[in-house]
């Protein structure tokens, strides 16, 4: 774990910025999803990596009801 000494504070409606820096080391973008993972006493932002919900895979994604579904798995589907 790396600590940045950067501290912010929480507004009213209980949101927190994440400072530009880190915005821009990690290649965050405003459309990025984040996933909240609570781990004993720390809370973990991590950006959500969308993955076939078969087999992992993180190309050629199709969506199939709100789910990931990649082109190899999805023909697999397919075949009678």
């Amino acid at each position: 774990m790396k600590y940045t000494g950067m501290t912010r504070k929480m507004d009213k409606l209980g949101r927190l910025s994440i400072p530009i820096e880190i915005r821009e080391n990690f290649d965050f973008n405003e459309t990025d999803i984040f996933e909240i993972i609570i781990n004993n006493n720390d809370i973990i932002f991590r950006k959500k990596e969308i993955r076939c919900i078969f087999c992992g895979e993180q190309e050629n994604l199709k969506k199939y009801r709100e789910r990931a579904v990649c082109g190899k798995c999805a023909a697999d589907i397919y075949v009678k």
